[in-house]
């Protein structure tokens, strides 16, 4: 592939997903058969990054496994793949072992496929480092009323004393307080 640098948790986490693997224990269950057994933290290692394998063997069967998925079908994704995890490329033996893989460049769209999943995926970790209050003053509506209706609610819950006067006070203060917060921000 000629994109950027990858790193083993990306493109684990990439195949996995796109093989059709939603959980760990699934994954397990497929190298299960194979003969290998793993505990299934090993697989959050490899996707968080704080551990990439070793055995080649455990790689190549990870590569058969998400070349009969149809998710990697050219020796370029596996090498990839194999350098990510610090091992050579596939060599001519291997290649006999894994006839599902072309041996012709990656297509273009694959690599932007993988490129998008990748800027995905940092975009959510970024998202997740927002601190609580910031995300909570940005998610305290999820709707839009007019001005009009606005006032309404807010005349209303003044001179009603019901629980859900007393649920839209409380959602029309939270909101006057975020909007002040927001201005004292700017």
């Amino acid at each position: 592939m000629k994109i950027y640098k990858l790193n083993f948790s990306q493109l684990f986490k990439f195949y996995k997903l796109k093989s059709g693997y939603k959980t760990f224990s699934q994954l397990a269950h497929k190298l299960e058969s194979k003969g290998f057994k793993y505990d299934l933290s090993l697989f959050s290692h490899w996707q968080r990054g704080s551990r990439v394998p070793k055995n080649r063997e455990l790689l190549l069967l990870l590569i058969e496994i998400f070349a009969k998925s149809g998710a990697m079908k050219f020796q370029e994704q596996a090498d990839t793949l194999l350098q990510s995890a610090n091992n050579k490329k596939l060599n001519n033996a291997e290649l006999k072992m894994l006839p599902l893989l072309l041996k012709i460049s990656t297509p273009r769209s694959l690599e932007i496929e993988l490129e998008n999943f990748i800027e995905h995926e940092e975009i959510c970790k970024k998202a997740k480092q927002i601190n609580l209050t910031t995300n909570q003053i940005l998610h305290k509506f999820s709707f839009v009323i007019s001005t009009n209706t606005f006032l309404y609610l807010s005349k209303a819950s003044k001179e009603n004393y019901s629980s859900k006067a007393n649920f839209l006070r409380k959602l029309i203060e939270d909101h006057q307080n975020s909007n002040l917060k927001k201005s004292l921000l700017n």
